[in-house]
C-alpha cells in the first residue's frame, strides 16, 4: 500500500511546534471518548468523501480533536509503529529542520504556512528576503541595499514619477516659492505618501491581483483593494490637498510597482513544471513567500491529506496553494477555523475566508459548536459582543457545556485602586492580561514587577525589539553615539558616554514631541495611535530600569537585560502572562484579566463593516480565553 502522507498547517511557528510534539505523541489518544460533535468530524475525516470545513468555535477542542483523527489514521495505516523523525533539505546558510514525522506508512508534517510555501518558492530561486523591496522600488537609491550575493542598484524612475506628482501638487499652493523649497517639501511628503503605495502593493499581492481571473493586474482592481481595506489616508490642511493631486495617480502606479516587485532583480530560469523559460524575482519580501509561489506556479510535493488551521485568517492565494498540495487523485483538505475569530485583515487575510473555502473546495461543513474551556456566564458575556455599525450581536454559535460551571464575571475597581493584597489574589500564575495595546500591558508590568510578582510579557521576538529598537533610537539621539543591531540577537555595540535616566525622558519627551507634531500636521491618524503605543511603551521601560538599576543605569546592556528577563515567546507556568490580543490565539487562562476594555477595544476608525467586525472578533477571542474567572481592569490611557 502507497505511503499516506499528511501535511498539518499551522499560523504561527509556537502552534506548528505544539503540534510537531502532540504527532510524536499520538498514542495517548488512544484512551480518549470523542464527544457527538467531535465524533461525527472524525468519523468525516476517516470514512467520509470530500473536504471539509470545521466551524470550530473557541473552546471547541479543536486541535484535540484533530489529533485523535490523525491518530485513528496512523492506527488504520501506521499501526503500532513508533514514530522517526527524517530531516529535510537545507538551503543556503539554512541548518537541516526536522520536517517529517514517521510511521512507516503515514508522515506527518507540521510547519506554518509560510514555511511549507516558502520552501516551495525555493525550487524555482534561492531568493533573498527584503522586508523594504517595494519602498526601495518606489523611492529609489534612498533604499539601496546590500543583500548576500545580491547588490540592489538605486531604480530612480519610479522615485522622479512618483515626485513629480507630489511636486505638482505642492505647486499648487506654492507658486511663488522657489524650486528648492518646493522640492525639499516634496521630499518630505514622499516618505509618507510612499507608505500608503507599499501598503497598497501588499494588499495586491495579499489578495492575488494577476493571479485570478476576477482579479486582474488593472487600475481599477487596485482602487477597490485601497478603499476595501481602509488605506485612505486621513490628512489634514494642505498635505490632504497635495494628496488629492496625487491619490488619483497611485492606482496604475502602485501596478507598476507590482510588476516591477514580481521581475524585481530578475533571472532567467526554467519553469519546474512547464519546463518553459520564465523571468523570475531574485529578491523576494515577506508578502512574496504565497504570491510569487502562487505566481510562478511552484513544484510543490501532494498530500493525501491537507489540514489547515485558522482558516479564518487566510486570504485567497494561500487557498490557492493548499489546492496545490492536495494529491490530484484522492487528496482531501480539512480547514478548521472560526468566523467569530477572524482579527488579521489588517496582514491582508480575506474577510470572508471561510465562506470562500467552502466554495472553492465544494466543502462539507462540520461545526463544533461546544465550548470545553469558558463558564456558562462567560459565554453568556461573550455573547453580548454588540455591533455598532450593523447594529447586531456578531455571528457566533458558541455554546457552553451543560456541565459546565458557572465561571465568575468580576469588574475589579480601578487598578490604582486596588491594595497590594487584592493585585496578590488577582494576579498570580493562573492569570493572563489580555489587551488590544501593547502600553497599557507594559504599564502593568512596571507595577507587577514592583510588587514582585512573577510576570512574563509575550512577543520577545517582536514587541521585545521594537521597544529596544525605540529605546536605542532615542539613546543614539542622546548619546550622540551609533549601534550595530543584529536582527537575529539582542546585541548591540555602543558607547557609555551618558546613563543618566532623568536625561534619557527629557529626550524622550523631546523625540515624542516631536513626532507627534510631524504626525499632527501630516494628519495621520492612524498612526499617532501606534506611536503613542510604542512611545508609552519606552517611558514605562524607564521605571523598570529606575527599580532594578538606579537613575545611571540607562543603556542598552541593561535595557536588553530586562527584555530578555521579563519577555517571552511562550506562556509559562507560575507567572502572570500578558499578552496581546493577537498573542493570545490559543491560550487559556484560569483567570482572564481583560485591560482597558472600554477604551482599548473596539477601535473607532474601523468605519467599514467588515472591519468593524474584526474589532468585535478580538473582544470575541479576548473574553474566550478565559476558564473560570474573567475579570475587567481599567489601568491609565490606553
Amino acid at each position: 500500500m502507497k505511503e499516506k502522507k499528511c501535511l498539518i498547517m499551522a499560523f504561527n511557528k509556537s502552534v506548528a511546534e505544539e503540534l510537531f510534539q502532540r504527532i510524536m505523541n499520538l498514542s495517548k489518544y488512544d484512551s480518549m471518548i470523542p464527544s457527538d460533535y467531535q465524533k461525527k468530524l472524525i468519523d468525516f475525516i476517516m470514512s467520509g468523501q470530500g473536504n471539509g470545513l470545521v466551524q470550530a468555535v473557541a473552546g471547541s477542542g479543536k486541535t484535540t480533536t484533530i489529533m485523535q483523527a490523525l491518530n485513528e489514521l496512523r492506527k488504520q495505516y501506521g499501526a503500532l509503529n513508533k514514530p522517526t523523525i527524517v530531516k529535510t533539505k537545507a538551503y543556503g546558510n539554512e541548518k537541516p529542520s526536522v520536517d517529517y514525522i514517521n510511521y512507516k506508512g503515514i508522515t506527518y508534517k507540521s510547519g506554518t504556512t509560510h514555511s511549507v510555501f516558502g520552501k516551495a518558492g525555493k525550487t524555482i530561486v534561492n531568493y533573498a528576503l527584503m522586508t523594504t523591496k517595494v519602498k526601495h522600488i518606489i523611492m529609489g537609491s534612498k533604499y539601496k541595499k546590500q543583500l548576500t550575493g545580491i547588490t540592489l542598484e538605486p531604480s530612480e524612475g519610479f522615485s522622479v514619477q512618483f515626485k513629480e506628482w507630489i511636486y505638482d501638487g505642492v505647486s499648487t499652493f506654492h507658486a511663488s516659492e522657489s524650486n528648492f523649497e518646493k522640492n525639499k517639501l516634496v521630499d518630505s511628503y514622499a516618505y509618507q505618501f510612499a507608505d500608503i503605495v507599499e501598503d497598497l502593493v501588499g494588499i495586491l499581492k495579499n489578495c492575488g491581483v494577476g493571479i485570478f481571473p476576477d482579479r486582474p493586474i488593472t487600475a481599477e482592481i487596485a482602487k477597490h483593494f485601497y478603499y476595501y481595506y481602509g488605506l485612505t489616508p486621513m490628512f489634514k490642511g494642505e498635505k490632504q490637498s497635495v494628496w488629492n493631486v496625487v491619490e488619483p495617480n497611485i492606482f496604475q502606479f502602485a501596478i507598476d510597482v507590482l510588476l516591477a516587485s514580481n521581475k524585481f532583480e530578475s533571472t532567467k530560469k526554467v519553469h519546474p513544471i512547464t519546463k518553459k523559460p520564465i523571468t523570475v524575482s531574485k529578491v523576494w519580501d515577506y508578502d512574496d513567500f504565497f504570491y510569487l509561489t502562487a505566481l510562478y506556479n511552484a513544484d510543490m510535493p501532494e498530500y493525501d491529506y491537507v489540514f489547515l488551521d485558522e482558516c479564518q485568517d487566510t486570504n485567497l492565494v494561500t487557498q490557492l496553494l493548499v489546492k496545490r498540495i492536495i494529491d490530484k487523485s484522492n487528496g482531501r483538505a480539512i480547514a478548521v477555523g472560526d468566523v467569530a475569530q477572524a482579527i488579521y485583515a489588517f496582514r491582508g487575510a480575506d474577510a470572508n475566508a471561510m465562506n470562500e473555502f467552502a466554495k472553492g473546495f465544494q466543502a462539507t461543513t462540520i461545526p463544533l459548536s461546544l465550548c470545553y474551556r469558558c463558564g456558562s456566564l462567560i459565554i453568556q458575556a461573550t455573547n453580548q459582543i454588540f455591533n455598532e455599525v450593523t447594529k447586531t450581536f456578531p455571528y457566533t454559535q458558541i455554546k457552553a457545556l451543560d456541565t459546565a460551571p458557572d465561571g465568575l464575571i468580576f469588574h475589579a475597581p480601578s487598578f490604582n485602586d486596588l491594595t497590594v493584597e487584592q493585585v496578590k489574589a488577582i494576579f498570580d500564575g493562573k492569570t493572563g492580561v489580555i489587551c488590544r495595546k501593547n502600553a497599557p500591558l507594559m504599564k502593568m508590568m512596571v507595577k507587577l514587577f514592583i510588587y514582585n510578582i512573577p510576570v512574563k510579557f509575550l512577543g520577545k521576538s517582536e514587541i521585545g525589539k521594537t521597544i529596544i529598537n525605540k529605546f536605542n533610537h532615542v539613546y543614539d539621539i542622546f548619546n550622540k553615539t551609533g549601534f550595530a543591531y543584529d536582527v537575529n540577537n539582542i546585541k548591540h555595540t555602543y558607547e557609555e558616554t551618558g546613563n543618566s535616566l532623568t536625561k534619557f525622558n527629557e529626550e524622550l519627551s523631546k523625540h515624542r514631541t516631536n513626532e507627534f507634531t510631524a504626525l499632527e500636521e501630516n494628519g495621520q491618524l492612524d498612526k499617532m495611535d501606534k506611536l503613542k503605543d510604542d512611545m508609552d511603551c519606552v517611558s514605562y521601560l524607564g521605571e523598570i530600569i529606575s527599580a532594578k538599576y538606579g537613575e545611571d543605569g540607562c543603556n542598552p546592556k541593561n535595557v536588553e537585560k530586562i527584555i530578555q528577563d521579563m519577555f517571552s515567546d511562550e506562556a509559562l507556568q507560575n507567572t502572570v502572562t500578558l499578552t496581546s490580543v493577537h498573542r493570545s490565539k490559543g491560550l487559556e487562562f484560569h483567570r482572564a484579566v481583560i485591560l482597558n476594555y472600554e477604551s482599548a477595544f473596539f477601535n473607532k476608525l474601523a468605519k467599514q463593516t467588515h472591519l468593524y467586525e474584526q474589532e468585535c472578533n478580538m473582544a470575541y477571542v479576548a473574553l474566550t480565553r478565559a476558564e473560570r474567572e474573567l475579570v475587567f481592569v481599567n489601568y491609565g490611557e490606553s
